[in-house]
């Protein structure tokens, strides 16, 4: 990596060029081609895409000859001591992109989705309901649409369609946080999109702020900020704050 990149001085804003080159530049010191690493970033870019329909707008088959768990293990090691917004979204990236991929090996030994679907473990369903759309080229409309494209009869599908898309909205909305937005801006972010109804959006709203601004660890955030200075940052009414810490604690 080149040293005249500021990591520390990075964030999820539109520095999209220097931002691009630092994922680029990771990716091929991880031992990617040039081809692999220009889908890799590709791929980084659809993950923190806000708009779901632009989701299935590629795949991560051209990656299947990828060693996607020594990959992931090489960023970790690189950037275990990294704070910085692009450390921390490349881990998430990878533990998603290694997930997936692990999903598809099974599929296709199998071509059963009910071989996949038992290995699916809470908080990965956003992995399993991605490797669906990339097979099929589609966008799961319902639960009724991913019975029909899977076989699968499982009760739990309904709930795991709904936090495959909660996560994605959670991410949509900590895109809008981390580049600096606004309380109005993520109103602006359309749960309806994501299937989503006006108290789960509320919800995810509330742990997005909390996610973003550590709400889980008390003693860091006391000492940095106050659930007032966080209001008025993002000009949001400060009993929203309030009402997010608490659901926090």
């Amino acid at each position: 990596m080149s040293n005249k990149i500021n990591y520390s001085k990075i964030t999820d804003n539109s520095l999209s060029d220097e931002k691009s080159l630092i994922v680029s530049e990771i990716f091929r010191d991880a031992g990617l081609n040039e081809i692999q690493s220009n889908l890799a970033l590709l791929l980084f870019l659809q993950y923190r895409q806000r708009e779901i329909s632009a989701i299935n707008s590629f795949n991560s088959m051209g990656l299947e000859n990828i060693d996607k768990e020594a990959l992931k293990n090489y960023v970790f090691g690189r950037l275990k001591d990294s704070e910085d917004v692009i450390s921390m979204i490349l881990r998430e990236f990878l533990k998603y992109l290694s997930k997936k991929n692990e999903f598809f090996k099974i599929y296709n030994k199998s071509k059963k989705w009910e071989d996949v679907y038992k290995e699916v473990y809470e908080g990965e369903e956003e992995e399993f309901i991605d490797v669906i759309e990339e097979v099929y080229k589609t966008t799961i409309k319902d639960v009724k649409h991913l019975k029909e494209l899977t076989g699968l009869k499982s009760k739990e599908l309904e709930r795991d369609l709904k936090s495959a898309r909660e996560y994605k909205y959670k991410r949509a909305l900590e895109v809008v946080l981390s580049s600096g937005g606004k309380y109005k801006d993520l109103l602006n972010v359309n749960f309806d999109s994501y299937g989503l109804t006006d108290s789960e959006a509320t919800n995810c709203l509330y742990r997005s702020i909390g996610y973003y601004y550590n709400f889980l660890d008390s003693r860091g955030f006391m000492l940095t900020t106050g659930l007032r200075q966080i209001a008025e940052t993002i000009e949001a009414p400060y009993s929203l704050l309030i009402k997010a810490y608490k659901l926090h604690r």
